[in-house]
């Protein structure tokens, strides 16, 4: 399985690489001990945070591409009121389960969704195209229903066709 083969996982920032092994153990060992703990933490972190009316905010919401954001010697926009919510080895549906506090609760004018991939390399499970799809309508309903804008972002797809790349 080339998703679980080291030597082509694209090197992270130290730090992104031992929270994404960190995931990965509590998220194969205990699923819903693993949720209960990021959302205790983003619920602490939330409550940190004043929000300002006036201000314009955006939520990425993602799995470990949208985490790795920023990482290294790079900042997250910088200066920016833009919230980076991504979590390594998340799914789709883990993303819903997290999105009221993890979006609507910070009150955006937008929400950045870009997620899928650990679906299909069976994180939590099989998935299929159609419930992936589920999860992002339910997630973009959700934040209609809130007055947020949704943006929705995908990786490049691959395909087997050149090795070297995929």
């Amino acid at each position: 399985d080339i998703g679980n083969d080291d030597r082509h996982r694209r090197r992270l920032h130290p730090q992104v690489e031992i929270r994404r092994q960190e995931h990965r153990r509590v998220l194969l060992g205990s699923h819903k001990g693993f949720q209960l703990i990021v959302n205790r933490q983003r619920e602490s972190e939330n409550a940190e945070i004043k929000l300002d009316p006036k201000v314009d905010r955006i939520v990425f919401l993602g799995d470990e591409i949208t985490e790795s954001w920023g990482t290294g010697g790079a900042q997250f926009f910088p200066g920016r009121p833009y919230f980076n919510r991504g979590i390594a080895g998340q799914t789709t549906q883990q993303m819903l389960v997290r999105f009221r506090q993890d979006v609507v609760a910070l009150k955006p004018k937008a929400v950045i969704i870009q997620g899928g991939s650990n679906d299909f390399a069976g994180n939590t499970g099989p998935a299929t195209q159609g419930t992936v799809e589920d999860f992002f309508i339910t997630m973009s309903d959700l934040a209609r229903a809130h007055g947020i804008k949704v943006i929705l972002a995908s990786v490049t797809p691959v395909c087997d066709c050149v090795k070297n790349l995929t």
